[in-house]
Formats: C-alpha cells, structure tokens, sequence
C-alpha cells in the first residue's frame, strides 16, 4: 500500500487534468510522485533515484501538461529514452493523460516514424520523446528546433549510459540552454551518471524512491496475454476455470468502463455490480454488504472506487486493465492479504502491454507466471 498523506488535487492541476485522473481511478500519488511533482512544477532541476513501475513516468508527465504553453506550437519539453518501446510508452502516457487538452500534441520518434509522422516537426508539437541517437538525428538534420525547449528529462538514463548513449546525450545537453529544467531518472546511480548530473544539473533537488513493492508469498501472481480472444471472453473464461473462485474484485481505468463491464458480466448470468468514484454511498454500502453476504460474486471498479474495500470472501483480484505501476498493482493485491488466506492475482494482458507488466515485475523483483488453462478448457 501506498503510504501518502497527499491527494493528486492539491497540486493545483487543472480540471482537465484531475478530470482525466479521477477517470483512471487516480486519487492519491504514489511516494515518487508526491516527491517530483512539486519541485518540477515549481522548475527545479531534479535527480530521482527510482526503480521502473513505482508510477515515476507520471512524475514527469503531470507536471510537463500542466505548465506547458498549448497556445505555441514549439517544442517545449523532450524525453530522451533507452528504447523506441520506452519511447512509445511515455508518449501514449502523455497522450493518455492530456485526453481533454486537445491542442497538446505528442511526438514520438523511433525506428518506424514515418515521413508523413515527422513532418509534424514543421507543424508544431509540445513534447517529443525518443533515444539520444534519433533525437540527435532530427536536430543535426534541422527537423528539431531546440530555442524554446523549456525542460528536459532523461527517463531511465543509467540505462541509457548503459547502451551506449552518453556521447550522444551529452551532445544533446550541449545543444540546450542553460537556462532551461532538467529532470534525471534512474534506478541506478553508476559514476558515469553521477558525472553527467554534476555537468547537467543546476542545484537538483535530490529524490530516493522508498516504495516497497512486496507481495505476501501465499498470493499466487498469474497473467494471461489476450490474443485474438477479447478480455470479456478471456475473463468469463478465467471465472468458470479457476479453482476455490467465491469472489472476485475486477480492477479497470474509467467509470464508463465498469458500468460497461458489470452490465455484460451480468447479461452473461454472473452477479455482479460496479463501482466508480461517482457511486452514491448509500448504494456504494449496499453493494458492499450484498458482496459481503454473497448476494454479488463480481466487483468492477477503479482503483480510486475500491479503496479501502474490506471484505474477506475475497479469492481472486482480476486486472481486467493492466495497473499503470507497480504501487498500484500491489495495492490492488492488498484486497486478498487476510490473515491466513491464500488468493491468486491475474493481469488480462495485451501484446502491447508486455512492457508494462515485464516493468512491474522489475520493480517488484518478481517473476509473474504465465496462466496455463487446463487442457479440457484451451
């Protein structure tokens, strides 16, 4: 569990920006966020020592949208990453969390960018995110104007160093102001980027992410990748297979989602109900304690809907979306951790989302198992 006094509305976001949050079940940040947020918002440069899938992307993401100028079509921040993977992730984030900020634009720019992709250059784009090496490439060719870059973070830079990107990092360094914010992440801290912060870093605020991310060892952690096969079908499927099934919590991003979800849960004969951040709480309680006397067997929610849900017949923790760090996917296990009682997690999990979860399982130092459905159900 996240242990955090803070709440995502006190750091004066906008409403579109809390509005996108409430909807991905956000409330309360994670230890690296309530840590980076504010000193970035307020324009320090900032070093933050923090493992992949603690929620550190949104660190740097929320306050890059919130003091970003949408009326200039300049690019004013850049995000160097370790892979064109990373590169895609970070911008489908930015692209993800400025969903009611439509002149924000996001440009990725990795090994497929296409002619037709780059000439948003000459159009106009806020953030770009991509390795030294192609970001390099675009200023050397004139693409990428650098004059009004604001910020810059480097995201996961002792992996970058690690690759072989330090010459092409510190050419890109050269190229900016000094002026300007720069913000370095790293779950390591090797000489080589001690060095590189000394050179690039003006007065950083220094950040040590604290988070455990522990699973008691009587939780069985599963995933299964859907394929061709929908997560409704991929679920259903989970529900009628698992042994010692009573109940299930369902975790998904948006109010839309679980009220869509419960309704085809419950046209498939499963009792089953939602949850959202708007729920009354009256009916919030009722739901509850029909869950607690076994009336409903099925819960979807978000993860801001379910918090602090106490009930023990709880068997299963269904991640029907994917958690968008490992913070949140351990607090979504903290609904089976009662006394003596076993229980299984299991992530629904896209083609597109194995870098996620390959994430979590780094920051947690633990490998989650692949589910294997018995023979007669495959």
């Amino acid at each position: 569990m996240v242990l955090n006094s803070k709440k995502f509305d006190q750091f004066g976001f906008s409403a579109a920006l809390m509005r996108r949050l409430r909807e991905s079940g956000h409330e309360i940040p994670s230890h690296i966020q309530a840590a980076c947020i504010p000193p970035l918002l307020a324009g320090h440069d900032l070093l933050a020592h923090t493992d992949i899938g603690t929620g550190k992307t949104l660190s740097f993401v929320l306050p890059l949208l919130a003091t970003l100028d949408l009326s200039s079509r300049q690019p004013q921040a850049m995000v160097l990453t370790p892979t064109d993977e990373t590169t895609l992730h970070v911008a489908e984030i930015f692209q993800d969390y400025a969903k009611y900020l439509p002149e924000f634009h996001v440009l990725p720019i990795y090994h497929q960018s296409s002619t037709i992709q780059l000439r948003q250059l000459s159009r106009g784009t806020h953030v770009t995110v991509g390795t030294p090496r192609r970001i390099k490439y675009q200023i050397e060719s004139s693409r990428l104007h650098l004059d009004r870059l604001k910020t810059l973070v480097l995201d996961e830079a002792d992996e970058m160093l690690r690759v072989g990107f330090v010459d092409d990092i510190e050419w890109i360094v050269g190229q900016t102001s000094a002026r300007q914010q720069t913000a370095i992440f790293a779950a390591t801290l090797p000489v080589e980027l001690r060095n590189l912060a000394d050179a690039c870093l003006h007065k950083p605020l220094k950040v040590r992410g604290t988070e455990k991310s522990a699973v008691a060892p009587s939780i069985r952690q599963r995933y299964w990748q859907v394929g061709n096969q929908s997560k409704l079908n991929a679920l259903t499927r989970l529900i009628e297979v698992e042994r010692g099934f009573d109940a299930a919590l369902v975790f998904v991003h948006s109010k839309a989602d679980t009220l869509d979800l419960a309704e085809k849960l419950r046209a498939r004969g499963y009792a089953a109900a939602a949850l959202d951040g708007d729920t009354p709480p009256a009916l919030r309680e009722q739901v509850i304690e029909q869950f607690r006397k076994g009336a409903i067997d099925i819960v979807v929610g978000t993860d801001m809907a379910c918090d602090k849900l106490d009930v023990t017949r709880v068997t299963h923790v269904i991640s029907y979306d994917i958690p968008c760090d490992a913070a949140s996917h351990v607090h979504r296990i903290g609904y089976l951790a009662h006394p003596a009682q076993h229980g299984t997690a299991i992530l629904l999990v896209t083609a597109r989302e194995m870098g996620m979860l390959h994430s979590i399982e780094r920051a947690m130092q633990q490998t989650i198992d692949v589910l294997v459905l018995p023979e007669r159900f495959r």
